[in-house]
């Protein structure tokens, strides 16, 4: 092997390590993978007969010669209870190394047809360390003592060393492109400390942090180890490579071995650290003096208290988010009184005033407002012809605010100008926030360029680790801060008011309140390749406000996010609540946040700010060029899926109703539309029946639903609204979205 310069292709292949698959296993412990049916070995790791003595790897033969009657019993009556979550105690056999040890034995399913058993031995270190119920419910009370997310974190890193016995422990935080910074530390007097250190996002590449998100643990007994391979592959193991990421003996990547060593780890463990179902960082623990074997319990024990530790600092931001959520509608408020005036437009008004107060709204060093031809400007800001090329660059056509803090990416920066935040009014009229670049030093864990590239002799690339882990700083300019979540939750509301205003000469008549519930609504439907939609919503008979909204925008990356809400009520109060959960739905997706998260999130914004009013959301994610389908909902009715012929609910397990402030798990289903299928979402106006049930109802809209599958979008939305059985005492929405087939397309 050579060291030369290579392409980002070769680095990209090279990225792509198929970690879950190494075929074999860290040696203190042993694996055999069993055929579940036939109750016979399949492979086994190559030091079985090391730790089981007469136990050998011989294909075919039977798991109670493996494993001994008794514990085989054991197993077998575990899987037939579907019980695989803990441990069996076991006591090791004699004549072998663990003769009369404790060992933990683990069992779980890699696909249908093999049953991976893994076993370890405890630790005398572990037997020696406290991890019962009534001491880790002390930690937890201890983290709930803390006022401050930061507080909570340090008190982590202190009770999972507690518990694990490593020398450091830290908690290592992503930035939103994965590089890492050591957030927090607990480690032995004598080490250096990591405090405050960054890490790049290929240190942990994107198929490991695949992993960390599947599996919430993993550790290394020794990075000096020699793995211990599997052997045999028999005939009747047809299934492929096994798929080892639920193992926890699974054996570690050489370039992760490689990087431990360099920097004199000699065990590790890390623990995910999760929000909403997204990886946020990890619990990461080092180890010097030599090899450590946590034991499963001090293991569970530590992910117990990490996942604890995130619903607290989770709590901990919803409640900073809602300050500044306050905070921003306090400066909103102060500027609605501007945009009421009826000779003027929206954008008119606000070029005509003092545009300070326009923006501290997002809390921008400068502000550009065009209301066609006329354009007034306060603080740092471009000319008036880059100030329009950043518009084009980034507005949309939905109305959605656009925004990014690296405008020198677009080629349009500057130092002044750096970052920008975009709400487009109507045709000509915009308002454009603007930041100066803001400058920051890095102190990376070693300079992360530094690293170590050889072809092997088959012309593959393999990235090693960086060659020196001394801290080296870096001058990061360019780029702004970036505009939090609360900044742009305070423009969309600007802009929403502002479309309040526009509409104003084409009511007669209409309250104030009625406009703003109005004004929730898109304007038109985006048009997209590879989508067809078609949008339905009657308003409640009585006239009564109601609580139903729907909303439908093209997301940066090109997915279409589809959104059905309904609060809980009638009355202008339900109105406002509604406005504000949809600003604060479409901030958290403008984010990134992947559907389950967006629902936990304004779960706890609601609950903070409008309880005791509740809602009802169902949302999608649908990728029109490959039909890649998410879906998560809060409480909401079952989306009905239909394709020729047939429909019927998609069913999802649910979060309950927003406003609670119960952080239950809801996980998104995912899925494909394929060509010519239709999705439905609906407010559960469309499907009550009081004769029915509301399962029985949903099953009532998909049967009509199936009739008309294979007729147009509008026909469709008509029949349903026309069906819906009287009397009809709440309003009605209906969005509807389908996947045109090759006829389709070429119409």
């Amino acid at each position: 092997m050579s060291e030369q310069m290579i392409s980002p292709a070769d680095l990209d292949q090279c990225a792509q390590e198929p970690i879950q698959y190494p075929g074999s296993v860290q040696p203190h412990g042993v694996m055999v993978v069993v055929h579940p049916g036939h109750q016979t070995l399949l492979a086994a790791s190559e030091n079985l007969g090391r730790f089981l003595p007469g136990a050998a790897a011989t294909p075919g033969v039977g798991a109670s010669e493996v494993f001994g009657p008794d514990l085989w019993a054991t197993i077998a009556e575990r899987v037939a209870d579907d019980d695989l979550l803990e441990p069996i105690r076991w006591r090791g056999p004699a004549g072998g190394p663990w003769a009369g040890r404790a060992v933990d034995v683990l069992v779980h399913f890699a696909g249908e047809n093999r049953l991976v058993v893994e076993l370890e031995a405890v630790s005398d270190a572990s037997l020696g360390r406290s991890v019962s119920l009534s001491a880790t419910n002390n930690q937890i009370t201890r983290l709930r003592a803390c006022t401050t997310a930061e507080e909570v974190l340090q008190r982590l890193t202190t009770a999972v060393q507690r518990v694990t016995g490593f020398d450091r422990v830290m908690v290592y935080r992503f930035d939103r492109e994965w590089n890492g910074e050591v957030i927090a530390e607990h480690r032995r007097p004598h080490l250096e400390p990591f405090l405050g250190l960054r890490y790049p996002e290929s240190d942990i590449p994107a198929q490991a942090r695949k992993l960390y998100t599947l599996n919430r643990l993993r550790f290394i007994v020794d990075s000096h180890a020699t793995a211990a391979r599997l052997v045999p592959r028999t005939p009747e193991d047809d299934g492929g490579e096994l798929d080892l990421s639920f193992a926890p003996l699974r054996s570690v990547s050489p370039v992760h071995l490689e990087y431990l060593r360099g920097m004199g780890v000699r065990a590790s463990m890390s623990v995910s650290m999760m929000r909403e179902g997204r990886l946020w960082g990890l619990v990461a623990c080092h180890h010097y003096d030599g090899p450590l074997q946590p034991s499963h319990d001090e293991r569970a024990a530590a992910d117990f208290l990490t996942q604890a530790a995130m619903e607290i600092v989770t709590t901990r931001q919803a409640g900073a988010d809602a300050a500044h959520l306050a905070a921003g509608q306090r400066r909103l408020e102060q500027l609605l009184p501007i945009l009421d005036q009826p000779q003027l437009s929206p954008t008119e008004a606000l070029a005509r005033t003092d545009l300070g107060p326009v923006a501290a709204l997002a809390d921008a060093s400068g502000v550009v407002v065009r209301a066609g031809s006329v354009q007034a400007t306060w603080g740092e800001v471009p000319g008036p012809e880059v100030a329009e090329r950043i518009v084009q660059a980034l507005a949309r056509t939905d109305g959605v605010p656009a925004f990014t803090d690296d405008l020198r990416g677009l080629g349009l920066g500057s130092d002044a100008v750096a970052g920008a935040l975009v709400l487009p009014v109507s045709p000509g009229h915009w308002v454009l926030w603007l930041n100066r670049a803001v400058e920051r030093t890095v102190r990376w864990a070693g300079d992360p360029d530094d690293k170590t590239i050889t072809i092997r002799a088959d012309g593959s690339a393999r990235i090693g680790p960086r060659r020196s882990f001394e801290a080296a700083e870096q001058k990061l300019r360019g780029r702004s801060a970036p505009w939090d979540s609360w900044k742009v939750q305070a423009v969309t509301a600007l802009g929403s008011a502002a479309t309040t205003q526009l509409r104003r000469y084409e009511r007669d008549a209409v309250s104030i309140v009625e406009d703003l519930h109005d004004s929730l609504h898109p304007t038109r439907l985006p048009h997209l390749t590879g989508v067809d939609l078609e949008v339905r919503y009657v308003p409640a008979p009585d006239g009564r406000f109601a609580g139903d909204w729907w909303d439908c925008f093209e997301l940066p990356g090109g997915k279409l996010a589809l959104v059905v809400g309904d609060v809980t009520g009638h009355g202008s109060a339900v109105t406002a609540t509604m406005t504000q959960l949809r600003t604060a739905l479409r901030a958290y997706l403008l984010e990134g946040a992947p559907p389950a998260e967006t629902l936990g999130r304004l779960d706890a914004l609601a609950h903070m700010m409008f309880r005791p009013t509740l809602a009802t959301v169902v949302l999608a994610l649908y990728e029109p060029a490959t039909g890649a389908l998410e879906i998560a909902r809060a409480g909401h009715p079952h989306p009905v899926l239909a394709r020729a012929g047939e429909a019927g609910p998609v069913l999802i397990d649910a979060r309950l109703p927003i406003g609670l402030g119960i952080d239950t798990p809801a996980t998104s289903w995912s899925g494909t539309l394929e060509e010519g299928q239709t999705l439905i979402l609906y407010s559960d106006g469309l499907s009550e029946d009081r004769a029915l049930s509301p399962e029985e109802g949903i099953q009532r809209l998909a049967g009509i639903v199936a009739g008309v599958s294979q007729e147009p979008l509008k026909v469709i939305a008509d029949t349903l609204v026309e069906a819906v059985p009287p009397p009809r005492t709440d309003d009605t929405t209906l969005l509807i979205v389908r996947r045109p087939g090759v006829q389709d397309q070429t119409q």
